[in-house]
């Protein structure tokens, strides 16, 4: 055989190996995908109930599953406690965070802290007095994205929404718990 030849052989041999492993790379991505999901198309353990007041918000801010219903409901509770979101339009974690909320997000009160947007709030956000409530300091401007204030306290980032019941002592049934 030349060393052309044999050249020639080793390239194909070469891409057949790639082009293998990339075929069973892609089919082990895809048993992992599939293997929670149903014959239908859904995910195992996801609810099929149409009904947008009942579903369950299911990612990694609800661990416990609640349904749009209770979603709302905290919401509310929250808006008329004066809990308050500040955060910006081009922050992920905000984005994350409304997404968790899913069609129940109307009844957060949200300001804006973005001026760049046109509607941004961004002196409301300077304005911010409160205290933060894993450290203690007391802080003048909202500091990072998102921040929840609630009765003179901040609470940073991303909150689950079994944390944020919580802190406005919200409980399933509406009624308020007494707070720290």
């Amino acid at each position: 055989m030349s060393s052309n030849t044999k050249g020639f052989l080793f390239i194909v041999i070469l891409v057949i190996i790639i082009v293998g492993g990339l075929i069973v790379m892609n089919n082990r991505q895809q048993d992992n995908s599939s293997g929670s999901s149903s014959e239908n198309g859904t995910v195992a353990g996801a609810s099929t109930n149409s009904d947008p007041n009942t579903a369950p918000v299911n990612n990694s801010l609800n661990p416990s599953n609640k349904d749009q219903t209770y979603i709302s409901n905290l919401l509310k509770y929250m808006a008329s406690n004066d809990m308050t979101m500040y955060g910006a339009t081009w922050c992920s974690h905000c984005k994350t965070q409304k997404e968790s909320f899913g069609a129940a997000v109307k009844d957060l009160k949200i300001v804006e802290c973005d001026i760049s947007t046109g509607d941004g709030q961004s002196d409301e956000c300077k304005a911010v007095n409160y205290v933060d409530a894993s450290d203690g300091k007391a802080y003048s401007g909202i500091q990072g994205y998102p921040t929840w204030i609630y009765q003179g306290k901040g609470y940073s980032g991303e909150k689950s929404i079994d944390e944020l019941a919580q802190i406005v002592g919200f409980t399933d049934s509406g009624a308020a718990t007494p707070s720290e």
